[in-house]
């Protein structure tokens, strides 16, 4: 089942669409919660919760040969700060190594779900080591 979104929504308010065109937004369709709850249960079989600790990086990973290679698109005086500040803790190397994550991230397990994801995305932002 699905549900009208925008189309309904522009005639309830006798407004127009947004920029997209009205052929577009009168076709836009949004599952149902029923029918997003049931998706989310078909991707667990394809890529189970557990599978994403079974992480077996391959033998021409080289995480440092990413960063060296990034770093030819910085700003060079800048480069020995970052990877000072990366050398403080694991914790700062997390923090500034974004690409090394992406590139394991890319072999891992993949539900066919896509999530938008933009900015500093990662645990501590999100109070996750907060105390109260």
């Amino acid at each position: 089942m699905t549900v009208k979104t925008e189309a309904v929504a522009v005639r309830k308010s006798g407004g127009r669409a947004s920029g997209r065109g009205p052929a577009r937004a009168a076709a836009e369709e949004q599952l149902s919660r029923a029918d997003r709850v049931a998706r989310g249960k078909d991707a667990r079989a394809v890529a189970p919760l557990e599978s994403h600790g079974e992480f077996r990086p391959g033998r021409s990973r080289d995480p440092v040969g990413l960063l060296l290679g990034q770093a030819k698109t910085r700003v060079p005086e800048l480069v020995p700060v970052r990877h000072g500040r990366m050398l403080v803790s694991a914790f700062t190397y997390y923090r500034g190594a974004a690409l090394p994550m992406a590139a394991d991230l890319a072999t891992t397990p993949a539900s066919g779900l896509r999530v938008q994801l933009c900015g500093d995305a990662h645990l501590s932002n999100f109070g996750a080591f907060a105390s109260p």
